[in-house]
């Protein structure tokens, strides 16, 4: 019994000793405790957003990895190898980028050239015409040999051709922008011989042991971390200063926004638009309104968009601090704002009378609304041929209405009784009113496109509360409005009076009278002249 005892504490031992041994075949040589364990690639799951820099250490491959710009690639810790972090490079490439979004065109000039791409962990090799992925393999002596996919190529095939002509030794990237390691993570140098590039800039980062070909975003939001959505930040290599609110907000000199970036959902290339409104429109804030200098935009598909006029509500167009008279109509029983402007009282909107059983001469086209939509003549007032604004059938669109038909002082047209359509000299009285070149006073604060800063933001002081509801039917809102007028000059043009966007006068001109207009009536007075003066026909135009 004491015999067979001591046998089988001996196979024990001996078992013991082969698992033992067995173990320290496959144990982990993690020695460096700083890194987490892992027993294979397997269970290292994918390289995300999550685990980007996360180092592991894969204990069946007894090698480190780090998570790095969608990839796991392999590395020395810094305390052994000054070599650490450097991505799974094995043949010395062309040019290294860092994805495969900054890859110029596959053409004669680029034959046979090898480019990593860092993002994808992997080569491409440009040939005949197109770039094709290269897979490099070491061969039982761990040299490196070209795939079967790759026969033709080998690791000095590009290099060596480009260079024979030169010299017999091709530049490695250190060479040419001195050593990438560890050390100097994250430095920026210059290709000054111009050797490797093919992404299109002269410039290379040090990321994770290899120079990466950088273009001017790289440069300027290089090591930037996620912020507050929305926030701006200038550029690390930006060269010039933006002026928030300027005339450089419309120009097409991009050098200004290149330069500042703002945070959505990662850094981007701020818009000219968010510059100048000083709120980014991004991912997050879609919905969001504001009002930049007296109009109104709102955040749709992360860029600022001017609300339609005929979208806005009416009572937008008023201003708050202006005394407001009301104009009932009689005929339909719609009610109008008015207001006093020195000595004349105007309509503070525009006329909206359709009544074409009443008024035949609103029959066949003569008014209509903005884009054919009646609840649009709700908020901007109707448009008019000019002969159905005077009350007069459509053929005196084409032929000049006589003294007998169209009274040039206090003529009714399709105005509410008591109210008539103005003419130049009302129009004119207008202007000297409110003074030359400050039509801002004229426009509500609420829907005008920006022009430049030459051009006075919209203030409404008059309370005239002019809206840019469009010029016809066809054309866009936002940018102008037309009124009416009663003279005639030719048979079939007449006078009318306009406000835009783009400048600081109550202008005037010439157009065909069938050419829509709106209607701003004006209140009778007793004393008015009676004769409309006589004007240069010489100038149609009269924008001064």
């Amino acid at each position: 019994m004491p015999q067979k005892y001591g046998l089988f504490v001996l196979l024990f031992i001996f078992i013991a000793l082969l698992a033992a041994c067995g173990s320290d075949s496959t144990s982990s040589t993690n020695e460096d405790n700083r890194y987490k364990e892992v027993k294979n690639a397997d269970n290292l799951g994918d390289c995300s957003e999550e685990n980007e820099g996360d180092s592991v250490y894969v204990a069946s491959e007894k090698m480190y990895v780090t998570c790095h710009n969608g990839f796991w690639s392999e590395f020395t810790p810094p305390d052994t190898d000054t070599s650490a972090g450097k991505l799974n490079i094995y043949v010395a490439a062309d040019d290294t980028i860092p994805s495969l979004s900054k890859l110029y065109s596959c053409t004669y000039s680029y034959d046979g050239w090898l480019v990593f791409i860092a993002s994808l962990n992997s080569y491409m090799l440009c040939e005949d015409y197109e770039w094709i992925e290269y897979k490099p393999k070491s061969s039982s002596s761990g040299a490196i040999e070209s795939s079967d996919d790759n026969e033709s190529y080998s690791e000095e095939s590009s290099s060596s051709r480009r260079a024979q002509s030169s010299s017999s030794h091709v530049m490695t990237r250190d060479e040419i922008l001195g050593p990438c390691t560890m050390a100097n993570n994250g430095a920026v140098a210059m290709d000054s011989l111009d050797e490797i590039r093919v992404s299109g800039t002269d410039y290379y980062i040090c990321r994770s042991g290899l120079w990466i070909s950088a273009d001017t975003y790289d440069l300027n939001t290089h090591g930037w971390s996620d912020t507050t959505d929305g926030a701006f930040r200038e550029g690390l290599w930006s060269t010039f200063y933006f002026k928030s609110v300027s005339e450089e907000c419309v120009t097409e000199e991009d050098s200004y926004t290149y330069q500042v970036y703002v945070y959505d959902r990662g850094w981007r290339v701020a818009k000219r638009e968010e510059l100048c409104y000083g709120k980014a429109c991004t991912a997050m804030s879609g919905g969001e309104s504001i009002i930049w200098n007296g109009r109104t935009y709102v955040c749709s598909d992360t860029a600022w968009r001017q609300e339609n006029v005929y979208i806005l509500d009416k009572s937008s167009f008023f201003a708050s601090d202006v005394v407001y008279g009301s104009l009932t109509d009689e005929r339909d029983g719609q009610v109008y704002k008015t207001v006093k402007i020195g000595t004349q009282v105007w309509m503070a909107e525009n006329l909206n009378y359709a009544d074409s059983l009443k008024d035949v001469v609103l029959q066949d086209g003569a008014s209509f609304c903005y884009d054919n939509n009646d609840d649009n003549c709700a908020v901007g007032g109707r448009f008019y041929r000019w002969a159905a604004a005077m009350g007069l059938l459509s053929k005196y669109n084409n032929s000049r209405a006589d003294t007998t038909l169209l009274k040039s002082s206090n003529h009714r047209g399709l105005c509410p009784e008591g109210w008539h359509i103005p003419d130049t000299t009302e129009w004119n009285t207008l202007i000297a009113t409110v003074g030359k070149g400050n039509a801002s006073a004229l426009k509500t604060t609420s829907a005008w496109l920006f022009d430049a800063d030459s051009i006075g933001a919209a203030t409404n002081s008059t309370g005239f509360s002019a809206a840019p509801t469009g010029v016809n039917a066809s054309s866009g809102a936002n940018s102008q409005i037309l009124f009416c007028s009663t003279y005639q000059t030719y048979s079939d043009e007449f006078r009318y009076f306009s406000l835009s966007y783009s400048s600081n006068q109550l202008y005037y001109g010439s157009r065909d009278k069938e050419y829509p207009c709106f209607v701003r009536c004006l209140q009778d007075d007793p004393s008015a002249i009676v004769d409309d003066p006589v004007e240069d026909e010489s100038d149609e135009t009269g924008n001064d």
